[in-house]
Parts: C-alpha cells; structure tokens; sequence
C-alpha cells in the first residue's frame, strides 16, 4: 500500500458545541473545487443544523447533505473495511469521516494516510479536527476502535 497525500485543508473550527460536520464541509470546500460554490459552516447550520448547538441527526442529515453536495456515503458498523475504503477513495478525494464519541458522533476530514508498517508502525491517518482546528495523526485502528464510522468522499 502507497501512502497517500492529497490537499492539506484548512483550519477551520465548529462554532458551536455540536457544528464538527459544518465545519468540515466548509474546510473540505476551501481544497476541492468541485465544491462550487464552498461551503460556509453558518449557512450549513441554517439549512440542517438541529436546535441550539448546531448539531444534526446522521440517520436523517446524511442522505440529505449527501445529495446537496454531490457525496456518497457509507456506514461502517464494526470498523471492519474501513483501510479498504481509505485506499480505493482517498486518492480521489478527502473523507468526511465521523467517529462515536460516548454515545455522539464527532466528524474529522481525513488527508492523508501514511504507510509505516516497514518501520514497525502501523498505517495512520492524517486529518483536520474541527474541534481545534488542528490537524492530528492517528492508526487506522483507533478509527476502527470507533465504530460505528460514516464516512463520506465526492463521486
């Protein structure tokens, strides 16, 4: 497996308590211009945010943001699959990707994958946290030991 690189994405960080998903989308906008027009976290919010905090039900919002941005999206129940998804999708796109948290979901866009196995690491993964705005780095299973994973990448 090859690792990797496409398009660091902005920081860009959720402005309110539950906004992760929005701000994603507005960062992953600023990198890919199929996203046309980009995307801002606010009128995300405004279109399919939920109540105070911004936040928005996966099981109804996905399908819905999916079709107004022209995404696919996949629900991974176990994890399992999830480095497949990673290697056929990244090259052609950054992956939306929301991972459970306690009982909620938290998105990340998701960059870059590298391929440390011939140093006695792992496979990691690269990604924007709207949380902090900051970009982290993580093993494909520490994604996987958060399942359920929606993931999401432009057709």
């Amino acid at each position: 497996m090859a690792t990797i690189f496409r398009n660091i994405p902005p920081s860009v960080v959720q402005t309110l308590e539950d906004s992760c998903w929005a701000a994603v989308l507005e960062s992953w906008s600023h990198v890919d211009p199929r996203f046309n027009p980009q995307l801002h976290q606010n009128n995300l919010i405004r279109r399919f945010g939920e109540g105070d905090t911004g936040g928005i039900t996966p099981v109804s919002k996905i399908p819905a943001i999916a079709m107004a941005c022209d995404l696919s999206f996949l629900d991974y129940q176990s994890g399992d699959g999830f480095l497949g998804y990673l290697t056929r999708y990244l090259p052609t796109s950054h992956i939306f990707c929301s991972i459970t948290v306690r009982q909620f979901m938290h998105s990340v866009l998701i960059h870059s994958l590298f391929d440390n196995r011939d140093m006695l690491g792992g496979v990691s993964v690269r990604y924007m946290d709207p949380n902090d705005g900051l970009h982290h780095g993580q093993s494909v299973e520490w994604f996987q030991q958060r399942a359920p994973l929606l993931v999401m990448r432009k057709r």
